[in-house]
């Protein structure tokens, strides 16, 4: 469900305060409080993950940050007052960071992380219980608002789609051919994700700062 990549989640990307000022040096004391924050997240979600396995589908960061003991994974009332004391804590003091003035990544990031710890908190509800609408799920875990349409506007795109791929026969076929062609061939593949890993990372240095290797 989520992906841990710890290099965006402690050096910044991404709903509240932290006025923006800008030449603040590196490393000060907002950025400091931030990482101890950022890495409890990641720590936090880790732990979520041993009451719902399909929580982290991915996770890129340190061993040692992972749960020592995944050995028990039955939820009771213990568990969720343990990870909603935690998940609350963080959010009061990423709350109390709201008066520091704050470079444009650093309040992207303080926004990233605010909706992160909310998302987390959604997700301890439903752990615990809780049932939502899909509408309301998906604000409360990812921020979003999904779009209502009426079956008039699918079968336009349909239409469409029916008019600009070449062939003739059924649609569905003719666009599963379509997308064939872009399939990468096994062989090729570590050469093409190598290759789009290396972009990757020279156009994210040019904004964030990361350890060598990462990408």
């Amino acid at each position: 469900m989520i992906r841990i990549l710890v290099t965006l989640v402690l050096s910044g990307i991404i709903l509240l305060g932290c006025s923006e000022k800008t030449n603040l040096p590196q490393k000060g004391e907002l950025e400091l409080k931030m990482n101890d924050v950022a890495e409890q997240y990641v720590k936090l979600a880790l732990e979520i993950g041993i009451y719902k396995p399909d929580y982290v589908d991915a996770y890129y960061g340190p061993e040692e940050w992972k749960p020592v003991n995944t050995s028990n994974n039955q939820v009771d009332s213990n568990v969720i007052a343990s990870l909603t004391g935690k998940v609350d804590d963080l959010l009061n003091k990423l709350e109390a960071l709201g008066e520091y003035q704050a470079t444009g990544l650093e309040t992207q990031r303080y926004r990233f992380l605010y909706k992160q710890l909310l998302s987390v908190k959604g997700m301890i509800s439903i752990i615990a219980g809780g049932e939502f609408s899909f509408d309301m799920e998906a604000k409360i875990l990812y921020d979003a608002e999904p779009p209502h349409h009426s079956p008039e506007h699918f079968q336009n795109i349909l239409d469409e789609l029916d008019e600009t791929l070449p062939g003739e026969g059924k649609l569905s076929k003719r666009l599963n051919d379509f997308r064939n062609q872009f399939i990468i061939p096994e062989k090729n593949l570590d050469a093409v994700f190598t290759a789009a890993l290396n972009e990757c990372r020279n156009r994210t240095s040019k904004y964030i700062e990361m350890p060598e290797g990462e990408s």
